[in-house]
């Protein structure tokens, strides 16, 4: 009897610490009325030398630091197979991945993908594709 005690006095403890933890890790995601545009990844011809870190405040005007982005990436390609993927960093880069599965027609992916300590996002470009279209549509501080 005494230890059931004991164990529901420990876990109201831990259920305590648990939720002034909770705002502490998780922010609100900051939406932006119009989504953050840049003229380097409006529709423009990539290839794998355009591949790199891009840097959020600088490209699209986000705000320093961010910890993640929503990201709405869109690939158009003559061809098919050549892969546009997106992370944190250049290890970790398919938390977004788009790859046109029809020649000429547009393959469209949104989602959250962490940034890395500056905020920026890693983009791996497999090959020569026709046209890269990436948005901030928010983010999360």
């Amino acid at each position: 009897m005494e230890e059931q005690f004991l164990g529901r006095k420990r876990l109201g403890q831990d259920v305590r610490r648990i939720r002034t933890w909770i705002p502490q890790l998780i922010t609100q995601l900051q939406d932006s009325t119009l989504p953050f545009t840049s003229t380097s990844w409006d529709g423009d011809a990539k290839g794998a030398g355009d591949s790199g870190t891009i840097d959020l405040s600088a490209t699209f005007s986000a705000p320093a630091n961010v910890r993640a982005v929503l990201v709405r990436a869109a690939v158009v390609d003559s061809a098919t197979g050549e892969t546009v993927r997106i992370g944190p960093d250049n290890v970790d880069y398919n938390a977004l991945v788009c790859r046109p599965t029809v020649a000429n027609i547009y393959a469209e992916n949104s989602g959250l993908v962490p940034c890395d300590a500056n905020g920026d996002i890693h983009v791996e470009i497999s090959g020569d594709v026709d046209g890269v279209v990436i948005s901030i549509w928010g983010y999360f501080l």
